[in-house]
């Protein structure tokens, strides 16, 4: 009986232990430290419609965004303590932004755009760029036999020779024409514009009888515009040589009716 009377005993301390510590226990997780973060982006020169932008905070174990379109201030999130990248989607015409953030219970880190919120923070984070433009620098150089060896000699030297040279970054054709080895600087080109580059077969007959044309050679393509380190140069290679070129071949089929006059 005294054993069983223990028994009871000890069962009915444990379960008073648990009423004691669960709600404290549960009140604990209700209260699960939180922090709150406002995204805001200001951007100049972004032209009507206003392009959107997606303003993201990436944790170690949460990635907070929102989107925004032109200037405006997002709703604020909830986020848990910790530290944090900040970071823009790119658009064509825009920089990487310079970010500020101010408040409550954090820190930022400017040159890395590294923000520590720390338990009940309130920030704000700010992402500002400007519209920039850049431009491309269409290059010449030539390979193989001196391009003064081949010129035709009414042209007097290769500075005088001519190439169609056609770009495109992504708002149409643009043609335009390069002589000899000059350098052409293009008119203003949205940052971060992806840009093809596409040189016409030149003019056989500007050179003497005997000299040919090769494939022009270009270097890395296609390239995107950088309005921070403009120019964005591409250079075209054209190549001399002595050796004809190969035409195509292929078959020709000839059908021959026969009608016959009787």
């Amino acid at each position: 009986m005294p054993r069983r009377l223990g028994a009871l005993f000890a069962a009915v301390v444990l379960l008073a232990v648990v009423a004691v510590v669960a709600p404290g226990l549960m009140n604990r997780a209700e209260a699960a430290p939180t922090a709150r973060l406002t995204f805001v982006s200001q951007v100049q020169g972004a032209g009507n419609p206003s392009p959107q932008f997606t303003l993201t905070a990436t944790g170690n174990t949460s990635v907070l965004s929102s989107s925004l379109t032109g200037n405006g201030v997002a709703p604020s999130i909830s986020a848990e303590p910790g530290t944090y990248i900040l970071s823009r989607s790119a658009v064509v015409g825009f920089p990487p932004p310079q970010w500020d953030c101010q408040g409550q219970g954090g820190s930022f880190n400017q040159q890395t755009a590294t923000l520590t919120l720390s338990d009940s923070a309130t920030m704000t984070c700010t992402a500002r760029s400007d519209f920039r433009t850049g431009r491309l620098l269409l290059s010449k150089q030539f390979s193989g036999i001196n391009p003064q060896d081949a010129v035709r000699p009414d042209l007097n030297n290769a500075n005088n020779l001519t190439f169609t040279v056609v770009y495109n970054c992504g708002f149409g054709d643009v043609s335009v024409t390069i002589r000899g080895l000059q350098n052409l600087d293009t008119q203003p080109i949205p940052h971060g514009a992806s840009c093809t580059v596409k040189e016409l077969t030149p003019d056989p007959a500007q050179l003497k009888p005997g000299y040919y044309w090769t494939d022009p050679v270009y270097s890395t393509l296609p390239v995107t515009i950088d309005a921070i380190n403009a120019p964005t140069r591409v250079t075209i290679t054209n190549g001399i040589t002595q050796t004809p070129p190969v035409l195509p071949t292929g078959t020709i089929t000839v059908t021959a009716t026969v009608t016959s006059a009787i």
